[in-house]
């Protein structure tokens, strides 16, 4: 059928001229309609609020203008619609210009004001009559009569979702045909997630943050810098985050392209799956510190649905994450996206991540290395490091940015001299730099599965464990006879090479224990060191490697084979060990105090210090 729905309504101070009006409009416009609503006068302020998505009191100017008392509602059809653009209150738009000069004139009957509404546009129609009847544009159509019969129907009744939302599904309904939006995360399927005992907070990126406010009958929770709502859904309570457009959450482009190209499935809006794949990634590495663990399952099957396999290879990664974040980058650059700071505070922005860009064009460009890419991006939330690999001629090598003071040098250091004394157990270091902002270390790049994961999976034979037991054990003879203390001796810092080589890494925090001293930066704060060797250190701010090998080997197990290299271990226990100074350091800070009575003599307490 052609032509458009429309909307004009009389509120309740312009229903005076209702007899014209009607009459008037029956000569231009084809009827459909009449409908005598009331309003609740309690939340007449609220239903004027959320349909005109502006701030309005209780006895504002809007309502002493228009009313509080029942208004007419009168839905035309306009077999004939003419477009240009006209001046409204938002400014100059591209209006329906039958109704536009109809609204206009209907204003001057009533002595001017605003007391005749009626929509410009489809969309405008669409979100005004959702709001007023609870029934979208589409589905008003289906059912709607041909022509008015005459007569008015009385209604008592709020705008929908005055007092609160049915159910997710009304209220999704609602948001579908009054804004434009989509949901970014925590929603799979509106039922399944309505008769959920436990979820999460619902993502939606929208325009029109205040109007979306409105509708949805937030009410904010959380803290005030987070656009956080609490949504009454039947009896359920809901959390709704609104990422407003605009405020670099994304690139202000890709946000209208996300929008454009939205698909409505499952009873609300979302991106695309191209979209939706890239924002994932986006927010799990740019928005979060780390990747939450339901994310990985979620990647994996977008990435096989796009069939992105073939454009890169995931194996080729130490994890997954590090192939989609290069897809991201890719895809980022085809579009002409930059990654961009939100001006929201309260969402988290990993710089590192950002920087890790400058970084390999600084080593491929200094340092000659080829093809440097970011990798185990899992990590940097965690670790003062950011990762990379690259090649040097034909050698792959794995680089160590960052860290903690001068660690990098450190690290450099104790690793040349384990290689030394046992290069199938250790890795070859190549250089390093530690000098101001450029801290890193670069050593050879082992392709392999950590310990830990290979505990987890329990999935090793008992040759397989007896190999590991043994190169446990010559990994305790190297470090008993070089007297140094790697201190985080755990499995998660320990490779399992592809030719079945066990491989120490992470030696940042390694010291000589016949000469042991802590660097500065640690005694001013312990805590540093606090958590190297998790529950296989010997006690707090204790280390002894053999200790920490043999409570290992117990988790593998041992058998008849290598039970001699187990009990080795054991009778060499405490013969190279360490342990922070902390109660000499704490007193020494609390004689500090006294420094103000003179009692202590400020060069004798630094001197102190020094020493430790």
């Amino acid at each position: 059928m052609k032509g458009e729905l429309h909307l004009i309504v009389l509120w309740e101070r312009a229903r005076y001229k209702e007899k014209e009006i009607l009459e008037d409009i029956q000569k231009h416009l084809k009827i459909l309609e009449c409908y005598d609503i009331a309003w609740n006068k309690n939340n007449v302020a609220e239903n004027f609020t959320r349909f005109y998505g502006i701030k309005l009191e209780n006895n504002s100017v809007k309502e002493k203008e228009c009313g509080n008392g029942s208004f007419l509602l009168i839905t035309v059809w306009d077999e004939h619609p003419e477009y240009d653009f006209a001046e409204t209150s938002r400014g100059y738009e591209y209006v329906n210009r039958n109704i536009f000069r109809l609204k206009e004139k209907y204003r001057t009957w009533t002595n001017g004001g605003h007391k005749i509404h009626a929509t410009n546009s489809i969309t405008e129609t669409n979100h005004d009559i959702t709001l007023l009847l609870g029934i979208g544009y589409e589905d008003y159509l289906k059912s709607a009569p041909k022509q008015w019969n005459g007569k008015c129907q009385k209604r008592e009744q709020d705008l929908v979702g005055c007092n609160g939302w049915k159910s997710l599904k009304e209220l999704f309904y609602t948001l579908n045909n009054t804004i434009n939006y989509v949901v970014l995360r925590g929603l799979e399927n509106v039922e399944t997630f309505e008769t959920s005992e436990q979820h999460g907070d619902i993502d939606i990126l929208a325009e029109e943050y205040a109007e979306t406010v409105y509708i949805i009958k937030g009410i904010p929770k959380i803290n005030v810098h987070r656009p956080h709502y609490e949504v009454l859904v039947g009896t359920k309570k809901v959390l709704i985050d609104i990422w407003e457009t605009g405020k670099n959450y994304y690139d202000k482009k890709w946000e209208k392209d996300i929008l454009q190209h939205k698909v409505l499935q499952n009873g609300f809006y979302s991106p695309d799956l191209e979209n939706r794949f890239y924002l994932l990634i986006y927010h799990s590495i740019i928005h979060k510190s780390r990747i939450a663990d339901d994310y990985h399952q979620k990647a994996e099957d977008m990435f096989l649905r796009l069939k992105l396999d073939s454009s890169v290879r995931v194996k080729n990664y130490p994890y997954a994450f590090d192939a989609y974040f290069k897809l991201l980058k890719e895809f980022m650059y085809r579009q002409h996206y930059v990654f961009t700071k939100p001006l929201d505070k309260s969402v988290y922005y990993n710089e590192t991540v950002i920087l890790s860009e400058d970084i390999a064009e600084y080593l491929e460009q200094n340092y000659f290395l080829s093809n440097v890419e970011p990798i185990m991006i899992n990590h940097y939330g965690a670790s003062g490091y950011i990762y990379f690999q690259g090649y040097k001629d034909e050698q792959k090598l794995f680089v160590k940015w960052n860290g903690l003071g001068d660690t990098c040098k450190n690290e450099f250091v104790y690793t040349k001299l384990f290689y030394k004394m046992n290069p199938d157990n250790f890795i070859k270091p190549w250089f390093y730099k530690c000098d101001g902002n450029k801290k890193f270390i670069a050593m050879n790049y082992e392709e392999g599965i950590s310990l830990e994961n290979l505990i987890k999976e329990n999935n090793l034979t008992q040759s397989q464990k007896d190999i590991i037991v043994m190169q446990l054990g010559d990994i305790a003879k190297t470090l008993l006879s070089c007297k140094f203390v790697h201190r985080d001796v755990r499995p998660a810092n320990f490779i399992l090479t592809k030719d079945f080589k066990l491989k120490l890494i992470d030696n940042q925090f390694t010291v000589n224990a016949t000469k042991y001293k802590e660097t500065r930066m640690i005694r001013k704060n312990f805590r540093i060191v606090e958590g190297l060797g998790c529950e296989y250190a010997p006690g707090k701010l204790k280390w002894d490697d053999l200790y920490s090998i043999a409570k290992m080997i117990e988790n593998i197990g041992v058998s008849d084979k290598t039970k001699n290299v187990l009990d080795t271990i054991r009778a060499n226990i405490g013969k190279v060990s360490i342990c922070f100074p902390k109660r000499k350091y704490i007193i020494a800070r609390k004689k500090a105090v006294k420094l103000v009575s003179g009692i202590i003599p400020v060069k004798s307490w630094r001197k102190k210090i020094r020493n430790m």
